[in-house]
């Protein structure tokens, strides 16, 4: 396969998406990490509350 000009910009542009999209995988993870922590918390606080 010849690379040419178009081919390799082409590639960078696949690359730059390929970044922007973990980038955005990353940030809805930790979204949900914090939801998980939160909603973790709340549980805690009921049960605190309901046994004493």
């Amino acid at each position: 396969m010849k690379f040419t000009k178009d081919k390799i910009k082409e590639l960078i542009e696949l690359v730059g998406q390929l970044e922007k999209l973990i980038v955005q995988i990353i940030q809805s993870a930790e979204h949900i990490f914090i939801s998980l922590i939160s909603l973790l918390g709340w549980v805690f606080i009921f049960i605190y509350i309901i046994f004493n």
